[in-house]
């Protein structure tokens, strides 16, 4: 499954694609500074694992 977001101000992008049931993988322009990046999230009772990697 893949998400894509755009920021059409400056055309960066930002995407995210499941690597397993469990792992996001969080793909990003360098240029974007995330305020917070957690590496972890839970929903419904799931754990889920968090990768960000600047392109």
């Amino acid at each position: 499954m893949v998400v894509q977001f755009c920021i059409s101000q400056d055309k960066e992008k930002i995407s995210a694609t499941w690597l397993d049931s469990k792992t996001l993988e969080v793909t990003h322009d360098k240029d974007i500074v995330f305020s917070k990046q957690d590496d972890r999230a839970y929903f419904c009772g799931d754990d889920i694992k968090i990768i960000y990697k600047p392109q």
